[in-house]
């Protein structure tokens, strides 16, 4: 059911004449170094204020900090400060100094490699 919101949500975005994107909150949180909602939500919150999120509530639920994490995202890609893995259909990620050494290129990587 989400998935069918989601793909008619991108439908009326596109039919407007913008580009819609995949993100997967998960992976940005990660790239960040700041938790996810399940693991620690009042943490999330704190990591996307030091992000330069402003005015997000305490009561938020995690899907909600989720989602403030995606459209943080969507505004670093348009930024330049984006990468989208797995080509045109990929999702978008934040870019970032990766910290394993010998680790390919972002744009290189898929959505399997970032799953957690």
């Amino acid at each position: 059911m989400l998935t069918e919101r989601g793909m008619a949500l991108k439908a009326k975005i596109e039919a407007i004449g913008y580009r819609a994107v995949e993100c997967y909150p998960g992976a940005a949180q990660d790239l960040w170094g700041i938790p996810r909602q399940h693991k620690d939500r009042a943490g999330l919150l704190a990591g996307l204020g030091k992000l330069g999120v402003k005015g997000l509530p305490e009561v938020l639920t995690g899907d909600e900090l989720d989602a403030a994490t995606a459209a943080l995202v969507g505004r670093w890609f348009l930024r330049g400060k984006g990468e989208q893995i797995g080509g045109d259909q990929g999702i978008v990620i934040p870019s970032v100094p990766r910290k394993r050494s010998g680790q390919e290129s972002l744009k290189s990587l898929t959505f399997k490699d970032y799953r957690g």
